[in-house]
């Protein structure tokens, strides 16, 4: 963990990007560039508020030597944010929409026991 002031860096998986795409896609549809303006801030802004704090979040999942943890964004979009933290990294494993079953992204936190992606 990084030391008081210092944030984690921050990783998305290629899977999370995928999510956050989706929804980007889906945004630029249904209100236009500004609508997707306010979600990608909502990400980033979420994103780095986890980096800081990853602790606060609460788990949702552990096992082996990795806890999933999960950052709702915000009142606006119905999302959250599903991490991991790895030594010093936060590794985004989704964005997922609240209808999404629950659990889904556990098969990205097993892929990640099996050795994580580095950029």
């Amino acid at each position: 963990m990084p030391g008081p002031g210092k944030a984690l860096r921050v990783l998305f998986i290629p899977a999370a990007q995928r999510d956050v795409q989706k929804a980007v896609t889906y945004y630029h549809k249904e209100g236009g560039p500004a609508l997707v303006d306010r979600f990608e801030a909502e990400v980033s802004r979420c994103t780095a508020l986890a980096a800081r704090t990853p602790l606060a979040s609460p788990v949702v999942s552990s096992g082996a030597s990795l806890q999933a943890h999960c950052k709702v964004l915000g009142n606006h979009f119905p999302y959250s944010l599903f991490f991991v933290v790895d030594d010093e990294t936060l590794m985004v494993l989704s964005v997922a929409h609240h209808k999404r079953r629950s659990a889904f992204w556990a098969s990205r936190l097993r892929g990640l026991r099996k050795g994580p992606p580095r950029p």
